[in-house]
């Protein structure tokens, strides 16, 4: 059946067919041609520069960068996949590649400027030859939330080597423990990773790393990794940075167990210039732009602070009904904290304020 994407047509498989299409990912879509478009001449400097869709299934992805101007290879292992990729690259007239293969056996031998890594469930096994034949971009998506935010513990240690948690900034954790996972992988490569655009979305994590080389600055981006504490009891927390800090055992508010997670990334997960040069580039065309903008809005005005909290969560721990957020915030605020809402949902925020002022303010508030 025919779809329409981005402005133009796109013929995708109906519900009976083998191949795969997805059509609730469009603002990942929709997201990642925005990305393209901002990195052009800034983060992407080669005057031919190539886009591998890995885990291409019918193409609509990588036949959008292919329009956009970059030289497109669509590389999947399903030839019925493949079917609709040749079809989508042929109908915009983009001299494209299809390539039937497993996406680690074909970045073995082939560089390029941009790969785009967007499996079903974990990227993981796929990043090592991801990070190791990439110019300029790597772009990731994971969707298995669940063991990234601790709910499947067990297959979030096997697979990010990373202990996960559920707390209420959860939704974040998973994103940086994905970040953190794929930095630690990337510098056995003596490569750095610097992520400039991520979010958390429904079911899913993505995230934009602007890819450089070399020893030095793989190690700087190893000191951004590092561990989050919680007290589930009372809402302390903290950070500490390095793979093998001091952590304590017990909470110096009230006493209670620490919950301690990692390692994950503790650095920033975007860049505040580079996520509103990509938020410019979203066009009336693309079928999410009024979301895309609002999420890009969001993201761009963030604080730069690890974990977040959420509202309603810190409401039912007071035994409190949930008051207007906004005045929770302008109370940070006016007591001279920094305090932003969040894109991972409408009833969370980051703010430096002790756990004991955020407390006072909600009651306060409610």
């Amino acid at each position: 059946m025919e779809i329409r994407e981005g402005g133009r047509t796109f013929i995708v498989p109906d519900e009976d067919d083998p191949a795969f299409f997805n059509p609730a990912m469009e603002l990942n879509r929709d997201i990642t041609v925005a990305v393209l478009r901002a990195a052009s001449g800034e983060l992407v400097t080669e005057t031919e520069p190539t886009y591998l869709d890995a885990m291409a299934a019918s193409g609509i992805r990588g036949a959008r960068a292919g329009i956009e101007g970059y030289t497109v290879t669509c590389c999947d292992r399903s030839e019925a996949a493949l079917t609709y990729a040749r079809e989508n690259l042929e109908r915009h007239d983009l001299d494209g590649t299809v390539v039937q293969a497993d996406t680690r056996c074909h970045l073995l031998g082939t560089r390029y400027t941009v790969v785009d890594i967007d499996p079903f469930g974990s990227p993981m096994p796929f990043i090592d030859a991801a990070v190791s034949q990439t110019n300029d971009l790597l772009c990731v998506t994971a969707t298995d939330t669940a063991p990234l935010c601790g709910a499947h513990r067990p297959a979030g240690i096997r697979r990010y080597s990373s202990v996960p948690s559920i707390t209420e900034d959860h939704p974040e954790i998973g994103l940086r423990t994905l970040i953190g996972a794929i930095a630690r992988h990337a510098a056995i490569h003596d490569v750095a990773v610097e992520p400039i655009l991520s979010h958390t979305t429904r079911h899913y994590h993505r995230t934009y790393l602007a890819i450089s080389e070399g020893a030095t600055l793989a190690d700087a981006v190893i000191e951004q990794v590092g561990f989050m504490e919680r007290c589930e009891t009372c809402g302390w927390r903290d950070e500490r940075l390095g793979l093998a800090p001091s952590l304590r055992a017990c909470c110096p508010t009230c006493d209670g167990t620490v919950t301690r997670i990692g390692p994950l990334w503790l650095g920033p997960y975007r860049d505040r210039e580079f996520t509103q040069s990509v938020e410019n580039t979203i066009d009336e065309n693309m079928g999410t732009a009024t979301k895309s903008r609002r999420l890009l809005d969001r993201l761009a005005d963030e604080a730069e602070i690890a974990g977040h909290h959420d509202h309603h969560e810190i409401c039912d721990r007071l035994e409190l009904p949930a008051g207007p957020m906004d005045e929770v915030l302008n109370g940070l605020q006016a007591a001279g904290f920094t305090a932003t809402r969040t894109h991972f949902s409408g009833i969370t925020f980051k703010t430096d304020a002790p756990i004991e002022h955020i407390e006072a303010i909600v009651s306060d508030s409610a």
